[in-house]
């Protein structure tokens, strides 16, 4: 598990990452670097998920999945609102970041 950004993960990303791991007995490994780095490498399947700051609109979203999607996004008080990205056509994982999503819009969990 990944988080996307060139500084330390924000609060609700290790939130977001524990409580996923939580769930699937999972220990997160954490890496730090810019989108543009980490997204190849998600849609290749060398990672597992890329947590950051993506635009509403941002190009990726036709390349792998969003999370939240991008109607809610595009409501964010956020310039930059938190997403999840996961590779696309792994629904079960898909649905399992689904659920903990809420969580990089501030919902406790």
């Amino acid at each position: 598990m990944i988080a996307s950004d060139d500084q330390r993960p924000e609060p609700r990303q290790r939130r977001f990452l524990a409580s996923i791991a939580s769930e699937t007995d999972g220990r997160p490994l954490i890496m730090t670097g810019s989108a543009e780095l980490l997204l190849p490498k998600l849609e290749k399947g060398g990672l597992d998920i890329v947590v950051g700051r993506f635009a509403a609109e941002t190009p990726w979203q036709k390349r792998v999945t969003l999370l939240p999607d991008s109607r809610r996004r595009k409501n964010d008080r956020e310039a930059l609102p938190l997403a999840a990205a996961v590779r696309n056509g792994e629904n079960g994982w898909i649905a399992l970041v689904h659920r903990h999503a809420p969580i990089l819009e501030g919902a406790n969990r």
